[in-house]
């Protein structure tokens, strides 16, 4: 399932993940101000991922859930936006 609006099926979505064990997070590097969490079982990929930064883990196994986190932000002052 892909959440991207709030909604009743929010709630939902995110209760399949309770209790999943979170094995695998990505963050930082390119991905910027995102990050995601590999949760529940391990799945073989099709293709081994081939970003050294990845785990070894991470590079063979996909997760049984995926939780993908993009938020978006900017610096404000006290009248405007500090980056144009």
């Amino acid at each position: 399932m892909r959440v991207t609006d709030p909604s009743p099926d929010v709630g939902k979505a995110l209760r399949r993940l309770e209790g999943q064990v979170c094995w695998n997070i990505s963050a930082g590097g390119a991905a910027g101000s995102s990050f995601s969490m590999a949760l529940g079982d391990r799945f073989p990929r099709k293709r081994e991922l081939q970003n050294p930064q990845a785990s070894e883990e991470y590079r063979h196994f996909e997760g049984e859930y995926t939780l993908l986190v993009w938020c978006s932000w900017r610096l404000d002052g006290p009248d405007d936006s500090l980056v144009q």
